[in-house]
Order: C-alpha cells, then structure tokens, then sequence
C-alpha cells in the first residue's frame, strides 16, 4: 500500500512523475517576479545568517513556492537569477524537514517536496559554478529560441568542461577559486566559499542515507536536467579538505561519495559520464570497502540491476560501453543483487559478458589484459557467489541457474576464455595469479550448476575445445624445438599453464572424460578444420564407420 498524501510534503515519491519543464519558454513577468519571490524566501533559510522566526519559518515554504523558483529554469532570461548561493544552502535546510514518517528521520527524497527542493538545489549549484568560470552569460547568449533540451545539454556539456578542469586543476595544487572555498584567489586573499563546509557534510548525509531512493529520483524526467558532477565536485573537495585535516570520518566520507558516483553513473546524461569516471577514480576504495550488500532492499536491487541492463542495451551508448566504463560499474552491480531479485541475475549475467566481447576487442596490450580479466571474470565470480551471502550458499531456483548456463553457452563464454587466454603475454609476471582468477570462476561455476547439467550443455563445444587445445599444443612445441634459450624456457612454461587451465575449464565443465573418450577419433571429412586432431562428437545415421564434428563436416 502507497503512503498516503503528506499536506505539506505532496505526494510520494512511488506516485510522484516528476517536473520537467521539456519546452523553451518566456515566462511571463508575473511569473518571473513570483520566482524571484519564491527564490528569496528560499534564501532565507540560508546556513549563514538565518534567524528562525515564528513569522519566517519553512512552513511559508510550500509546493507552490518551491515550483515557481524551478520555473525559472524554462526560460533563458530567467535563468541566470538562479546563480544565488543562498538559494543553495536554503534547499538544503527545508531538504532537513522532510521526515519518512515511518522511521521519523529526515528522507528529502521520499517526498514531492524534497524532490523539487533537490533540483532546484543541482540548478541553482550549477547556475553558480557556471557564472563562476565565466561561462553562463556566454551559455545563456546562445540558448535564444533553441528547444530546451538542447538547451540543457549545452549547459551539462559546459558544466562537464569545467569539472574536470578543476579535478585536474586539484590534482596538481592548483587553487579551486571561490565555488569550491578552502583556497585563495589570485591576490591570495581568502574569499567566502559558494558552500559552507556544513551545508557540504549535510547534503551528502541525506543524500546518502535516501540513496535507495536516488536512482528512482533521478530517472524522473529527462537526464539531461541532472547534472550532478557539480554537486560530486564539491564532495571530492570536501573529502580533499578532511583528508587534509586529519580527519578520521575522511575514509567514511570517500566510501560514501565513492558509492553515490558509481549509482549516478548508472543514469547519468552520456555528457556526464566523463568527470563522473574521474571523480570515481579519485575515490576509489575496493580495498576498504567490506563485503557487504550495496542495496538497501529488493526494490533497490532491482533498480540497480535494471538501470545497468537499460544502460548496457542503448544503442546511443554504443561509446561507453566501448569504454571501460562498463567494467567500472561491475565494482558495485554484483554486490547488489538480492535473494529476493534473483530473476534479473541471467539478464545481468548476459549485459555483462557483452561488456565482455565489446572490451576483449579492442584491448591493446598486455596490461589491459591482465586488468580485464581481473575486471571481468572477477565480476561474474561475485554474481554467481556474492560474498555477502555467507555460508550456508543458497542458489537459484533449477529455472534460473538453467537459464544462466543456457547464456554462457549462447554468448560464446568459452570462446571469450579462450581469446584472453591466447592474448595472454609470455613476458606478463604473475601470470599464475591471473589464470587462477579464470580457473576460480570455472569452479565456482561448478559448485553452481549440477555438473551432469553443465555437460549436457557444453557438450557439443567438445569440437572447439580440441581445436584451442590443438593450438596451443602447437605453440607449446613450437618453443620446445630448436637451441633452448631463457626465453623459450619461459614460453614452455606459460603455453604449459595455459593448457593446463583450459584443461581444468574442461573438468569443471564436466567435459573431461568425453574429451579423452574422442581423443583418438578424428573426423571423417577431410575438409574439417580440425582434421586430424580428434574432436568428433556425431556419427553418419548411413555408415556406421564415419564420424563427423557437426552437420557442417558432413555436410561437405
């Protein structure tokens, strides 16, 4: 049952479609003023400065009042008025009154209220940052009678400029200027920071604590009117500040902005993904964070799941997913996929092996490969068997983990293995080490389907099998003949450890003994690619002597 209608705070959230002002207008002078009211009173609230009153409090503050300041973002003229600090820091404060009235704890985004409150907050912020690089009059000069959703892509694309020029303009000392504060303008006299670090340490604790609600929010409407590489900028700062500080909570606060980055990433306009990407590199923090559920509930777990299928199946996402954004995502996905949700996993499962195939291509060293394979198979290792489960291992229903074998098989699982397997480098050190991270998924994934279930379903892989064996059997002897040198010697070893996990691939599979049983047969056509290496698995229904790979063999 739906929570019923606040008088205040509107409707939720679960009933809530969401404001999107999709044309270009010109507000009406009237409109304009009451925005410009709407704005003041809002300003009011204002960290620095505000006197709670009994004749000015945020109960003056209604839907109304809030809906004609995010007015001001559908016309060009008015939209400059929202470069306003205080405005900033007032939405903040009446984000603070929204209660979940079940638990009694502030939840902004639970709420209509708070939802409008937080987008006019992110315009108003970014308004702010643009006007501070010099960029919003000239923004705003060129935005006259174009729709509106250009319109905002221009501001993501010059608020995305931006950003990232101050990320790198922090990694390398720079100073942030006056939005991110905590730094001194060119004459080096301090100057008053857009934010103050309070307002900073209160939005992210309610952002982080409604971060179940965060994705729902943010898919409410066009993407292209949430840009929040802004609002991550100054958390990656203030996280730069606590460090700076001594400040023990630092790491506490990085984890939580590190998590918030990876959600946002999941929806986030295709002109925010890049400083999104840098700010989760700036965070990064896989060797601290506990093996513990990412989600918060089922619901969660679904909208995180289904916001990664979404975005692995657009076909205007075709750039990123030829990125490595995709393997970024995998850092959060597999630690959110709930008992209760299980039915998405096979989707999931898919998305990621085509993340798989689209990275494997275009790999252009042995690094990468070694960083791949810890990046991908690591992943599905975690989706078959979350660690945060804990023993005693419950799996899927017999209908799902068919499915799932059923998608390994389909999506070429075992040609993939074999492709990173051969572009594996001699010369790579730890070699042993990224071949264990394949043989363990392969394990996993035997302790995960029966292994009678896994043979009848690769069984009539068998064939390529030989034929990736037969290679390397060949590389193998290939090094072994001639002078031996140190560097065949290497050679021998690295070809001997790569048929020896394709080998235990086989056994996990439960292929091993059908592959030792046609050892020794080889295929009757004397045009099969694999003559001669023994891997038929089909005999002639009119000659008991032949024996044929598959219907192509005999066919020809």
């Amino acid at each position: 049952m739906s929570p019923p209608l606040h008088p205040r705070w509107g409707r939720p959230i679960q009933l809530y479609s969401g404001t999107s002002h999709a044309n270009q207008c010109t507000l009406s002078v009237d409109h304009e003023l009451a925005g410009l009211q709407a704005l003041q009173k809002v300003s009011q609230f204002a960290t620095e400065g505000y006197m709670s009153t009994a004749e000015n409090s945020e109960h003056n503050i209604d839907l109304s009042t809030l809906q004609s300041a995010l007015l001001l973002t559908s016309d060009s003229a008015t939209f400059r008025h929202l470069a306003n600090p205080p405005v900033v820091s007032g939405c903040i404060q009446l984000m603070k009154t929204v209660n979940c009235q079940s638990l009694g704890v502030a939840s902004p985004l639970s709420y209509e209220y708070g939802y409008i409150c937080f987008k006019l907050l992110v315009a108003a912020l970014n308004s702010c940052l643009l006007r501070s690089w010099d960029m919003l009059d000239e923004l705003l000069a060129t935005r006259e009678n174009l729709p509106k959703h250009n319109v905002d892509i221009m501001i993501l694309a010059k608020l995305c400029e931006g950003v990232v020029r101050q990320i790198f303009l922090g990694e390398n000392g720079g100073s942030d200027g006056w939005p991110l504060g905590w730094s001194e303008s060119v004459s080096h006299r301090p100057r008053k920071p857009l934010l103050p670090k309070s307002d900073i340490s209160t939005l992210l604790d309610l952002v982080w604590h409604d971060r179940n609600l965060f994705l729902p929010v943010l898919l409410r409407g066009d993407s292209t009117e949430w840009g929040l590489t802004g609002l991550f900028l100054f958390f990656l700062r203030y996280i730069a500040r606590e460090r700076n500080e001594r400040n023990r909570a630092w790491k506490d606060i990085n984890t939580r902005v590190y998590e918030l980055a990876l959600r946002y990433l999941l929806v986030a306009h295709g002109s925010q993904r890049e400083p999104v990407l840098y700010i989760i590199d700036s965070t990064i923090c896989s060797n601290r964070w506990p093996n513990t559920p990412k989600h918060i509930d089922e619901a969660d777990s679904r909208m995180i799941a289904t916001a990664f299928i979404d975005l692995m199946s657009k076909p205007d996402s075709s750039g990123f997913l030829h990125s490595r954004g995709p393997g970024v995502l995998l850092c959060l996905v597999p630690h959110c996929i709930d008992q209760r949700a299980l039915d998405v996993l096979p989707v999931v499962l898919r998305s990621t092996i085509k993340y798989g195939w689209l990275r494997i291509i275009n790999l252009r060293n042995a690094e990468e490969l070694k960083s791949f394979v810890s990046s991908f198979f690591g992943p599905l290792h975690i989706l078959l068997c979350p660690p945060h489960d804990g023993p005693p291992r419950k799996l899927p229903a017999a209908t799902i983990r068919t499915q799932i074998i059923d998608i390994f098989y389909d999506n070429d699982l075992l040609d993939l293995t074999a492709r990173a397997i051969i572009q594996l480098d001699p010369k790579l050190t730890q070699i042993e080490e990224v071949l264990r991270i394949i043989t363990s998924f392969y394990e996993n994934l035997a302790q995960f389907g029966a292994t009678s279930d896994l043979e009848s379903h690769f069984k009539d892989y068998v064939p390529m099998w030989h034929r990736f064996n037969n290679h390397l059997h060949q590389v193998l002897t290939t090094c072994c003949t001639g002078t031996s040198t140190p560097a065949k010697s290497e050679n021998q070893g690295h070809y001997y450890l790569c048929m020896r996990t394709w080998l235990e691939i086989a056994q996990y599979l439960g292929l091993k003994n059908i592959i030792f049983a046609n050892d020794k047969i080889n295929c009757f056509s004397g045009r099969c690619p694999a003559y001669g290496i023994g891997s038929v698995r089909f005999g002639c229904a009119h000659c008991g002597n032949a024996r044929y790979c598959d219907e192509r063999c005999q066919a020809v």
